[in-house]
């Protein structure tokens, strides 16, 4: 273990997160929603940050780094900004005037260090050995980005609801640089293009932070319609020096306690919103789906088509890379826009694009500044591991058996099952970092029947009937069947297209949205060399090179972390078998599921 470590932490509401970087490469990061096993977990990341520091060596650092993905002054200057708006809602109100208080005073950095020295106490480190560094939550989210792709310079796009103080920023990067960003335009929370697609969220009965993916998935099942014309006039490209977006006045709100939609922006629309968790949806309430969809896409795509003319009086001129970051990243289907600007080689997002990976974007920040290279995994999986043989763990549970305990028959099970028809859950490996499952934490299954949607939404995932699925593809397989730009990480939305000279006959109905969209993984065998040999023997025997790759978890929960947390959520739901480190396991015959409401929160 080096002298010196970099820890990250991001505590701003949602998705709370750490991340240990040694003067190399980063060692852990994962959300504490995966320790806690509260999902979208906000609170003070305890349990993560005390797994960084019971890391063997840790205990023998010299000086620990630790950087908060915020930065108390911008905080306190939003704060101020909003308390206008809040006068004639004394609880907001009175909310706001604390939480400024607790910022510019600097009690809250104060309560965030004190948290800190406990946890590290607990852990047998001293508080001396801590150094506190504080960075702004975008720089966070572009330094993510940057640091993490393999471009030197370029520009750096983050969108999202609301950081410290902006809401939208664009950088010019340099990694030749120790400042590394330069920021050249900005929005505030009052244009806040995150907060209004949150509204719409909001507005269709989703949970805001959570459900804003519901609204995507949901927007291919309306369609253009007089709302969209109200939504374009909603929200606009600002042309104006260092801006880059316009939100009419009046439709979003921001505020403690507050719904973010406002009563104009309810009346606009002419309907009531929908009722939380409703199991139907009018027609009007898809078609606000699909046209805050669609006003998204078109905006970002203005906003691409412009960025060259937004840098050229700067005297940064080299662009052609671009990163992107951010909440609103995550929205794969809007960014299928950046098809028309930008190939594979010159795009980089960020796979934990939203505020679960500013702590890896603090850390990496300040170590840039320290003058160090970091080595980043292309993989995202920075989290827990689970070993390649765990029978103790396994036989513990009466309910199920242990079937192959070798990897490759285990391989060979798995492919039989598979062709059989059946859902198999995988947890092994290190667990990925950020929002998508990648194959260490995922539920597999044939995609090629319609059938095992509906199966997967009702039965396994326990969700939403029109929630669509991804494929995961081989790589080299990815431009025979789909068009647009391969992500590894499931960021870009791609249309399926395939070559019918190589595939007269194929179709993959549960990995393809009602639109002919799917937000696809392209998978190499460097990536993942166990889940490539089954995808790749099941190509040999099917003619099909992809599966459904979906996240190991069941509504209302997070990601599967450990192989106890595998193994109850292959227990409680309609999984049929599980593939656990390198061992593939099966439920005993007199083992009956029964598929009963969930304890977790809805999401």
């Amino acid at each position: 273990m080096s002298r010196e470590l970099f820890i990250g932490v991001s505590v701003s509401g949602h998705d709370s997160s750490v991340a240990l970087i040694s003067q190399d490469s980063v060692l852990f990061a994962a959300q504490e929603e995966r320790f806690s096993r509260i999902k979208g977990d906000g609170r003070f990341p305890h349990l993560a940050l005390k797994y960084c520091f019971q890391q063997p060596g840790v205990e023998l650092c010299k000086t620990i780094h630790i950087v908060h993905s915020g930065s108390p002054f911008q905080k306190s200057f939003r704060i101020l900004t909003q308390i206008p708006s809040s006068l004639f809602s004394p609880k907001a109100l009175w909310k706001l005037i604390k939480g400024f208080a607790k910022t510019s005073l600097g009690i809250e950095s104060r309560n965030f260090q004190s948290k800190i020295g406990r946890v590290a106490s607990e852990c047998g480190i001293s508080k001396n050995r801590l150094k506190f560094h504080y960075k702004e939550h975008h720089k966070c989210h572009a330094a993510g980005a940057a640091l993490s792709s393999d471009f030197e310079n370029g520009a750096a796009l983050v969108i999202d609801g609301i950081g410290d103080f902006y809401s939208s920023s664009l950088f010019y990067f340099n990694k030749s640089s120790k400042s590394l960003l330069k920021r050249i335009s900005g929005d505030g929370i009052k244009n806040s293009v995150g907060i209004f697609y949150a509204a719409i969220t909001n507005f269709l009965g989703f949970k805001v932070n959570s459900g804003e993916y519901k609204v995507m998935g949901l927007a291919a099942y309306g369609e253009d319609s007089k709302v969209t014309k109200k939504i374009e006039d909603c929200v606009l490209i600002n042309n104006k020096s260092r801006k880059l977006f316009k939100i009419c006045p009046g439709l979003i709100q921001a505020l403690p306690g507050k719904r973010a939609y406002t009563e104009k922006l309810a009346s606009i629309f002419g309907i009531n919103p929908r009722s939380q968790e409703s199991p139907t949806f009018d027609k009007q309430h898809l078609n606000i789906a699909w046209s805050m969809q669609y006003v998204l896409t078109r905006r970002l795509r203005e906003l691409l088509k412009s960025i060259p003319n937004i840098f050229s009086t700067t005297g940064f001129t080299d662009v052609s890379k671009i990163v992107y970051s951010g909440g609103v990243a995550l929205n794969c289907a809007a960014n299928y826009t950046f098809n028309d600007f930008y190939d594979r080689d010159s795009i980089y997002i960020q796979p934990a694009a939203g505020d679960s990976g500013l702590a890896l974007g603090a850390a990496l920040l300040l170590c840039h500044e320290h003058g160090l290279q970091i080595s980043v995994a292309k993989n995202y999986c920075f989290g827990t591991t689970i070993a390649s043989n765990l029978t103790e763990e396994v036989e513990r549970y009466s309910e199920i058996s242990i079937v192959s305990k070798e990897q490759n028959q285990t391989l060979k099970i798995a492919l039989q099952k598979l062709l059989d028809n059946k859902i198999i859950a995988i947890a092994r490996g290190p667990m990925e970092f950020g929002p998508r499952a990648l194959g260490n934490r995922s539920i597999i299954a044939d995609p090629r029947f319609e059938s095992n949607r509906d199966r997967l939404n009702a039965a396994v995932k326990k969700r939403e009937s029109f929630r669509p699925f991804a494929p995961i593809v081989l790589a080299e397989k990815f431009p025979s069947l789909f068009s647009g730009i391969d992500s590894k990480h499931m960021l870009i939305n791609a249309q399926w297209m395939p070559d019918r000279s190589k595939y007269p006959d194929l179709e993959i109905p549960s990995a393809v949205h009602r639109d002919g969209s799917s937000r696809v993984q392209v998978l190499d065998e460097s990536d993942n060399g166990f889940l490539y040999s089954l995808i790749s023997s099941f190509d040999k025997s099917t003619g099909c090179p992809a599966l459904i790759n979906t996240s190991f978890n069941v509504r209302g929960e997070p990601l599967v972390r450990s192989e106890i947390d595998a193994i109850k959520c292959f227990l409680n739901s309609d999984i049929d078998f599980l593939i656990l480190g390198d061992m593939f396991i099966e439920k005993n015959s007199q083992y009956v599921y029964e598929n009963h409401s969930l304890a977790f929160p809805l999401d």
